[in-house]
């Protein structure tokens, strides 16, 4: 399983993903260029976006871009234990919270 970190960014609904070394590696990605990456809560649809930090196209973001679908399919767990652990308690979070109330049949 992978093991990714994850810690509040710069504010709600912003998260500092720490990806682990099977992504950088996967992504073709430098760890020391991308230490890591900032993803959002969408409040609309409490889904995990990423937050671009660089140019559309430029080789910068297609890396940026390739280390979150790396990380994509883990962020909605990780997330998850932070809301039980009582961290997304901030309206930005109320979709998130909603999507996660009740299991899925």
């Amino acid at each position: 399983m992978p093991r990714h970190s994850i810690a509040f960014g710069e504010a709600h609904p912003f998260w500092d993903v720490y990806p682990d070394r099977r992504a950088y590696k996967e992504a073709g990605v430098s760890r020391e260029d991308y230490s890591s990456i900032s993803v959002m809560v969408d409040e609309g649809t409490g889904g995990i976006e990423l937050n671009a930090r660089y140019e559309p196209g430029s080789p910068e973001d297609r890396a940026e871009r390739a280390l979150f679908a790396e990380v994509e399919g883990d962020l909605d767990d990780l997330l998850a234990a932070e809301m039980r652990n009582g961290r997304l308690d901030d309206p930005a979070y109320d979709a998130f919270r909603e999507r996660h109330a009740s299991p899925s049949p």
